[in-house]
């Protein structure tokens, strides 16, 4: 299902010219629980660096964060290196059930960079978005 999306997402770049928000699904989790999406207008490739804003969805009352409150959705900007594959959180917000929302204090941006471990969303993440090219 990857390599479909990956395919269509890339068509989705090249005929986007607009600059307003345009989110393309990755797919769910495993569970259903869970929808990521990519905002196409947002991607920055400079070098072997991809930049871009996801987006988690989480479906009613499944992801609780460590407040005890029910996550609606997490929107990050996340930069992928990859040559080294590595990553790094650059700015985000957590949006949550009850209309609240959480924003990372601006000293917590941007992160170090990190590796990116096999066979998790980070990983699928970065390999649809490796792919695109200039």
């Amino acid at each position: 299902m990857w390599r479909v999306r990956a395919g269509m997402l890339a068509l989705v770049i090249v005929c986007s010219t607009a600059q307003a928000s345009n989110w393309f699904s990755l797919g769910k989790n495993d569970a259903g629980t869970m929808e990521t999406f990519i905002d196409v207008s947002s991607l920055r490739i400079a070098g072997n660096i991809r930049r871009a804003w996801f987006k988690d969805v989480y479906k009613t009352h499944t992801q609780k964060g460590a407040d005890g409150k029910y996550w609606s959705d997490t929107v990050f900007k996340l930069a992928f290196n990859c040559t080294e594959e590595m990553v790094r959180f650059e700015a985000g917000n957590v949006y949550y059930e009850d209309g609240t929302n959480w924003t990372p204090p601006a000293e917590n941006y941007p992160e170090p960079w990190a590796p990116v471990p096999p066979d998790t969303r980070g990983s699928v993440k970065m390999q649809i978005i490796c792919a695109l090219k200039q």
